[in-house]
């Protein structure tokens, strides 16, 4: 599984509810979402901390100088948007080569799992990367992520 797959699984993950109302998951599947998810969250925050340390490094002391510079010319202000841009595609790269980097990591669950999953978090929308989702579309991707 590559990073990217490890990520768009936090990001589901995350949105996984323990308790909806009275129905409550059994102490072994919270167990195991909760250590998962503590799993899941370091990928996630050890990747944007590494990509924002990776972006700095990318930077010239040209591009430095020039966006930091109050009252740009015209010639100043294309020159630092050819410039953005440059460092935006380089950055691109840089992070699509380290999503497609390999990591040890696998998670299912048992069909009985899934069951009580769908069980509790029927009738919850979610969010997922700022995209709100439907209870079915939401519990569709878990199932076919985590089966």
């Amino acid at each position: 599984m590559n990073l990217n797959d490890v990520l768009m699984m936090q990001s589901f993950f995350v949105n996984l509810a323990l308790k909806n109302g009275s129905k409550e998951l059994s102490k072994e599947l919270k167990f195991k979402i909760i250590n998962n998810r503590t799993k899941l969250n370091k990928y996630r925050k050890e990747f944007e901390e590494f990509i924002q340390e990776s972006i700095e490094e990318f930077k010239t002391d040209e591009y430095k100088e020039l966006s930091a510079k109050e009252d740009k010319t015209e010639k100043e202000s294309e020159e630092l948007k050819g410039m953005t841009n440059k460092l935006q595609s380089e950055v691109d790269g840089f992070i699509n080569k380290v999503l497609s980097e390999e990591k040890d990591f696998e998670l299912k669950f048992t069909d009985e799992e899934l069951s009580e999953l769908i069980d509790i978090n029927s009738g919850i929308d979610a969010t997922v990367n700022g995209v709100k989702l439907k209870t079915e579309d939401f519990l569709e991707q878990v199932y076919i992520m985590f089966s």
